[in-house]
């Protein structure tokens, strides 16, 4: 209140953040009277600094464990159940979860923010003993589940309106293993991933549409493009789907990591199999 103004005053073009928000102490739950990590905004706001910021930044870090008898890098832990104690599961996932929670709590005050995920990635806190059920940071999976992770989470966060999205970070090895590059400042599955989402996000308009034409066990973005529409489309689950179309309308796919897919054609038709790694369908509306 202090401060504001005199960024303002300065430059009138400024945009002031509010200093990004965890929100990830299962034990303080997002309801009203349960602790201080998920009232700190509340707080804020109740004592009047609503017009005092033009951005408000969270955070979401869910934590990769393995799980004996699944294929790990085929988990969603943005919406897994023991992401946070379950928190953030039951309302959608950590990243949707908390941005519906942070516009409930602006629109009590009478707000409305851009929201501005200034720090998210896939964790893995190998202080644990691998094998313990959490994280082992030499399992192979994990940078494919880092990877995919990526994909669902920023597809989600700027289809529902976040305004920036920020992987944390690009050196390696990284805060808990995170980094898009290794400990040799190579590219990892991830880094792979986000280039790729970039290249194809290049040539359309941002924010998509959660598209629901492909049916159940599907999971897809469209986009629009000049001519054309890109689907951003996965599997929910370990389950390989197939996703059907008029051949004319097929213009190319790629897989999450940008190499070509050729469908199968016949009578007509084409054929694409889909699994729980994302792939970009280009086609005609």
């Amino acid at each position: 209140m202090t401060v504001t103004p005199q960024i303002r005053a300065a430059d009138p073009g400024a945009k002031v953040v509010f200093g990004g928000l965890l929100l990830a102490r299962p034990e303080n739950g997002p309801n009203n009277n349960d602790g201080k990590p998920f009232n700190f905004l509340e707080g804020a706001l109740r004592t009047g600094a609503g017009p005092y910021f033009d951005i408000l930044a969270f955070h979401s870090y869910p934590t990769y464990f393995e799980v004996v008898g699944v294929n790990n890098a085929h988990v969603d832990f943005d919406k897994h159940s023991r992401t946070f104690g379950g928190v953030w599961a039951s309302r959608g996932g950590a990243t949707l979860g908390k941005m519906a929670f942070l516009r409930e709590v602006m629109q009590r005050y009478g707000i409305n923010k851009p929201l501005f995920l200034n720090e998210t990635g896939l964790l893995c806190d190998d202080r644990y003993v691998p094998g313990s059920g959490s994280c082992n940071a030499a399992a192979p999976t994990l940078q494919q589940a880092q990877a995919n992770h990526l994909i669902r989470s920023s597809m989600r966060a700027i289809a529902a309106g976040v305004e920036s999205y920020i992987w944390y970070t690009l050196q390696g090895p990284g805060w808990r293993h995170a980094g898009l590059l290794d400990g040799s400042q190579q590219p990892r599955p991830a880094y792979t991933a986000l280039k790729t989402a970039i290249e194809r996000l290049n040539e359309v308009r941002i924010p998509p549409q959660p598209f629901t034409g492909y049916g159940a066990g599907f999971e897809a973005y469209r986009f629009s493009g000049n001519g054309f529409v890109l689907d951003v489309v996965w599997s929910v689950d370990d389950t390989l789907r197939q996703i059907m179309l008029p051949a004319g309308s097929f213009i190319a796919a790629y897989t999450r990591d940008g190499a070509p897919i050729a469908p199968t054609v016949s009578g007509g038709t084409a054929t694409l199999n889909v699994g729980f790694e994302n792939i970009y369908l280009k086609r005609k509306p």
